[in-house]
Protein backbone atom coordinates (compact mmCIF):
# COMPACT_ATOMS: atom_id res chain seq x y z
CA UNK A 1 0.00 0.00 0.00
CA UNK A 2 1.25 3.39 -0.51
CA UNK A 3 0.28 6.13 1.85
CA UNK A 4 2.07 8.90 0.72
CA UNK A 5 -0.57 11.45 -0.18
CA UNK A 6 -2.45 9.46 3.13
CA UNK A 7 -2.24 12.42 5.41
CA UNK A 8 -0.03 15.72 6.06
CA UNK A 9 -0.03 17.76 9.23
CA UNK A 10 -0.94 20.95 8.31
CA UNK A 11 -1.24 24.22 10.66
CA UNK A 12 -2.83 27.53 9.70
CA UNK A 13 -1.29 30.69 11.17
CA UNK A 14 -3.20 33.89 11.25
CA UNK A 15 -1.08 36.97 11.46
CA UNK A 16 -1.85 40.73 11.58
CA UNK A 17 0.83 43.36 11.15
CA UNK A 18 -0.68 45.51 14.03
CA UNK A 19 0.10 43.04 16.60
CA UNK A 20 3.74 42.23 15.59
CA UNK A 21 6.14 41.78 18.80
CA UNK A 22 8.48 44.33 16.11
CA UNK A 23 7.29 46.09 13.23
CA UNK A 24 3.92 47.44 14.14
CA UNK A 25 4.53 50.85 13.25
CA UNK A 26 6.70 49.67 10.39
CA UNK A 27 4.44 46.72 8.66
CA UNK A 28 6.36 46.23 5.64
CA UNK A 29 9.10 44.67 8.41
CA UNK A 30 7.38 42.79 10.93
CA UNK A 31 8.26 39.76 13.54
CA UNK A 32 6.20 37.71 15.45
CA UNK A 33 7.01 35.29 18.04
CA UNK A 34 6.25 31.83 16.86
CA UNK A 35 8.10 30.28 19.69
CA UNK A 36 5.49 30.85 22.03
CA UNK A 37 3.30 29.23 19.40
CA UNK A 38 4.03 25.88 21.39
CA UNK A 39 1.28 26.73 23.84
CA UNK A 40 -1.38 27.26 22.07
CA UNK A 41 -0.92 24.00 19.28
CA UNK A 42 0.84 21.76 21.24
CA UNK A 43 0.78 19.59 18.59
CA UNK A 44 3.73 21.82 16.72
CA UNK A 45 6.41 20.09 19.29
CA UNK A 46 6.33 17.34 17.18
CA UNK A 47 7.40 18.69 14.12
CA UNK A 48 10.27 21.06 15.67
CA UNK A 49 12.85 18.59 14.68
CA UNK A 50 11.82 18.42 10.93
CA UNK A 51 14.00 20.53 8.78
CA UNK A 52 11.67 21.66 5.85
CA UNK A 53 7.81 21.61 5.49
CA UNK A 54 5.58 23.45 2.63
CA UNK A 55 4.73 26.87 3.14
CA UNK A 56 1.11 28.35 0.82
CA UNK A 57 0.42 32.13 1.36
CA UNK A 58 -3.40 31.47 1.15
CA UNK A 59 -4.54 35.00 2.32
CA UNK A 60 -3.78 38.52 2.16
CA UNK A 61 -5.06 41.59 2.88
CA UNK A 62 -3.63 45.46 3.28
CA UNK A 63 -5.24 48.58 3.71
CA UNK A 64 -4.20 50.03 0.89
CA UNK A 65 -5.89 50.93 -2.76
CA UNK A 66 -5.03 50.02 -5.97
CA UNK A 67 -5.04 53.92 -6.58
CA UNK A 68 -2.68 54.31 -4.00
CA UNK A 69 -0.05 51.68 -5.11
CA UNK A 70 -0.71 53.07 -8.73
CA UNK A 71 0.78 56.79 -7.16
CA UNK A 72 3.54 54.54 -5.66
CA UNK A 73 4.53 53.14 -8.54
CA UNK A 74 4.33 49.56 -7.21
CA UNK A 75 2.72 46.97 -9.33
CA UNK A 76 3.30 43.85 -7.31
CA UNK A 77 3.74 42.94 -3.50
CA UNK A 78 6.45 40.26 -2.50
CA UNK A 79 5.90 38.46 0.64
CA UNK A 80 8.92 36.94 2.22
CA UNK A 81 9.80 34.88 5.25
CA UNK A 82 13.05 36.46 5.82
CA UNK A 83 13.66 33.86 8.61
CA UNK A 84 13.18 30.50 6.56
CA UNK A 85 15.55 29.45 3.27
CA UNK A 86 13.97 28.10 0.53
CA UNK A 87 16.59 25.49 -0.75
CA UNK A 88 15.04 25.38 -4.52
CA UNK A 89 13.99 29.08 -5.35
CA UNK A 90 15.79 31.70 -6.95
CA UNK A 91 15.00 35.85 -7.37
CA UNK A 92 16.85 37.60 -10.22
CA UNK A 93 18.49 41.22 -8.02
CA UNK A 94 20.37 44.14 -9.92
CA UNK A 95 23.90 43.14 -10.55
CA UNK A 96 25.97 45.44 -7.77
CA UNK A 97 29.30 46.71 -8.50
CA UNK A 98 31.72 43.57 -9.67
CA UNK A 99 29.26 41.29 -8.92
CA UNK A 100 28.62 38.41 -11.46
CA UNK A 101 25.35 37.34 -11.06
CA UNK A 102 22.25 38.75 -10.57
CA UNK A 103 20.43 35.71 -8.64
CA UNK A 104 19.91 35.01 -5.43
CA UNK A 105 18.20 32.45 -2.97
CA UNK A 106 14.87 33.72 -2.83
CA UNK A 107 12.52 33.80 0.69
CA UNK A 108 9.35 34.71 -1.29
CA UNK A 109 5.60 32.88 -0.28
CA UNK A 110 3.71 35.13 -2.04
CA UNK A 111 3.52 37.29 -5.00
CA UNK A 112 0.50 39.86 -4.74
CA UNK A 113 -0.94 42.13 -8.14
CA UNK A 114 -1.81 45.24 -6.65
CA UNK A 115 -3.79 46.21 -9.20
CA UNK A 116 -1.80 49.23 -10.50
CA UNK A 117 -3.19 50.50 -13.27
CA UNK A 118 -0.43 51.36 -15.22
CA UNK A 119 -0.08 47.29 -15.35
CA UNK A 120 -1.12 44.58 -17.09
CA UNK A 121 -1.55 41.39 -14.69
CA UNK A 122 -1.73 37.70 -16.18
CA UNK A 123 -4.02 37.50 -13.37
CA UNK A 124 -5.32 39.61 -11.47
CA UNK A 125 -5.71 37.32 -8.82
CA UNK A 126 -3.26 35.44 -7.14
CA UNK A 127 -3.22 31.99 -6.42
CA UNK A 128 0.25 31.08 -4.53
CA UNK A 129 1.42 27.88 -4.86
CA UNK A 130 3.51 25.82 -1.40
CA UNK A 131 7.20 26.36 -1.03
CA UNK A 132 9.51 24.41 0.46
CA UNK A 133 11.05 26.55 3.31
CA UNK A 134 13.31 25.56 6.46
CA UNK A 135 10.85 25.24 9.57
CA UNK A 136 9.69 28.09 10.37
CA UNK A 137 8.49 26.83 14.24
CA UNK A 138 11.59 27.95 15.71
CA UNK A 139 12.29 31.17 17.10
CA UNK A 140 10.28 34.33 15.11
CA UNK A 141 9.04 34.76 11.82
CA UNK A 142 9.95 38.04 10.23
CA UNK A 143 7.52 39.12 7.58
CA UNK A 144 9.01 41.29 5.08
CA UNK A 145 7.19 43.17 2.58
CA UNK A 146 9.13 44.61 -0.77
CA UNK A 147 7.69 46.19 -4.06
CA UNK A 148 8.57 44.18 -7.55
CA UNK A 149 12.18 45.13 -7.51
CA UNK A 150 12.97 43.76 -3.92
CA UNK A 151 12.87 47.10 -2.72
CA UNK A 152 11.29 47.67 1.14
CA UNK A 153 11.13 51.86 0.75
CA UNK A 154 8.73 51.42 -2.16
CA UNK A 155 5.91 50.39 -1.23
CA UNK A 156 4.40 53.36 1.66
CA UNK A 157 3.33 50.90 3.80
CA UNK A 158 2.78 52.81 7.18
CA UNK A 159 0.95 52.14 10.56
CA UNK A 160 -2.11 53.22 9.51
CA UNK A 161 -1.94 50.64 6.84
CA UNK A 162 -1.86 46.86 8.74
CA UNK A 163 -1.96 43.88 6.85
CA UNK A 164 -2.96 40.22 7.01
CA UNK A 165 -2.53 36.80 6.33
CA UNK A 166 -3.04 33.30 6.59
CA UNK A 167 -0.40 31.11 6.18
CA UNK A 168 -0.82 27.04 5.36
CA UNK A 169 2.22 24.87 6.74
CA UNK A 170 2.27 21.44 5.93
CA UNK A 171 4.52 19.01 7.45
CA UNK A 172 5.14 15.51 5.86
CA UNK A 173 3.82 12.63 7.97
CA UNK A 174 5.59 11.09 10.48
CA UNK A 175 3.88 7.16 11.14
CA UNK A 176 4.98 7.02 14.07
CA UNK A 177 2.74 9.87 14.82
CA UNK A 178 0.24 7.94 12.87
CA UNK A 179 0.80 5.19 14.75
CA UNK A 180 1.53 3.54 11.43
CA UNK A 181 5.08 1.51 11.09
CA UNK A 182 6.47 0.18 7.68
CA UNK A 183 5.84 -3.71 9.52
CA UNK A 184 2.20 -3.12 9.81
CA UNK A 185 1.51 -1.52 6.16
CA UNK A 186 2.45 -4.57 4.54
Amino acid sequence: MNYENDFTNEFSVYLNSAQALSGATTPKNCIFSIGSVLNQAPNIQNFQDCAYCKITLKYFSVFQTSTQFTADGTTTLLIKLATAQQPNSIESVSVVGAQNSNFITSNIIGVIPTGNTGSTYSNADYDNSPFVISNPFSGDLHILITDESGDADTPTITATDPWECILHIEFPIKPSIKGITENNLQ
